[in-house]
């Protein structure tokens, strides 16, 4: 990928595409299950099960530190016949948030599906999750009325 993010002087983050072994992914979804709003393990059958999914299943767009994954967005895009992706999960290790790390793996995401042809994106947010809500937001995505906090952004 050719976005880099400039973490400090000695430190870069690079992107890349479904490059993660499954042990890296369960690792990292272990290792930030409380910074989802609720957390993870509260609304996946077992955290190992849904690294397994993603791996089978979706697109995985992730920021490393070195050999560090530091930070996911997973799509599915995988619905040929609406052309109607989800993203499942934007994830960054805390000591890396704020570094405009999400924003990036987001914006590739959105790039990635409109070159596969895709007309929409979905997720689902917490309605506790102010930050995400912000963030989605600043791509365009609206909030449906619906009790599940669902948004999209058309194409």
């Amino acid at each position: 990928m050719s976005d880099i993010v400039v973490v400090n002087k000695t430190s870069k983050i690079k992107n890349r595409i479904n490059t993660a072994s499954l042990e890296k992914l369960m690792t990292f979804f272990h290792e930030v299950d409380n910074l989802f709003v609720p957390p993870l393990r509260t609304h996946v059958n077992s955290i190992d099960e849904y690294a397994i999914k993603l791996k089978d299943n979706a697109d995985v767009f992730e920021a490393w530190s070195g050999d560090e994954l530091i930070g996911i967005a997973a799509v599915y895009l995988n619905n040929n016949a609406t052309k109607v992706g989800f993203i499942t999960s934007v994830v960054v290790l805390k000591e890396y948030q704020k570094l405009g790390i999400a924003r990036v793996l987001i914006r590739i995401a959105i790039e990635y599906a409109k070159k596969k042809g895709f007309k929409r994106l979905e997720l689902e947010v917490n309605k506790d999750n102010e930050r995400a809500y912000n963030l989605y937001s600043e791509f365009g995505f609206t909030v449906e009325v619906t009790d599940n906090g669902r948004m999209r952004l058309e194409f």
